[in-house]
């Protein structure tokens, strides 16, 4: 068991699935501290006893992909005293989450010499929590793009996927 004061609790989604990948923050006394909700939406925060300001900051992606995320949280932060008698309890639920990722295929390199690369974004924004607008919308941006010595590209084909 951890030494010092517990702030914990649950991500869920309004339907109450645990949401993994939830970096909470709590600042109070002991500054700032943050962690993740675990597989099954759960978290533990160790702090210094006092009282502190809880609230969820964003969905980190767990796919190995470079990911943004605007969620909308129920509540947006509590107030909440930890003390070394009990944990201090904080559940949030996950109302809308919009994530926009961005994949890299592996660099390839022609005869020529020039370096290509397939950037691919996707944009899953829904309405609530779990549809989305268009399954599977991708915008693919497509090699060739050529960069001069100067480190420019001089040529970029942008082609929106469904």
């Amino acid at each position: 068991m951890p030494k010092g004061a517990l702030i914990e609790g649950y991500t869920n989604s309004p339907q109450g699935m645990g949401i993994p990948g939830v970096q909470v923050q709590a600042s109070g006394p002991g500054g700032v501290i943050s962690g993740l909700s675990s597989t099954n939406g759960e978290y533990i925060l160790v702090v210094k006893p006092g009282t502190y300001r809880v609230a969820p900051v964003h969905v980190l992606a767990t796919n190995g992909t470079i990911s943004t995320s605007g969620a909308t949280f129920d509540p947006a932060s509590v107030s909440r005293t930890a003390s070394g008698d009990r944990p201090a309890i904080a559940d949030f639920t996950v109302i809308q989450q919009d994530t926009l990722t961005i994949q890299l295929s592996p660099v390839q390199v022609d005869a020529s010499g020039l370096a290509t690369v397939q950037v691919t974004i996707s944009d899953s924004s829904p309405g609530a929590y779990g549809g989305s607008p268009v399954v599977g919308a991708r915008i693919v941006v497509e090699p060739p793009v050529e960069v001069g010595n100067d480190g420019v590209a001089s040529g970029l084909l942008c082609n929106p996927r469904q």
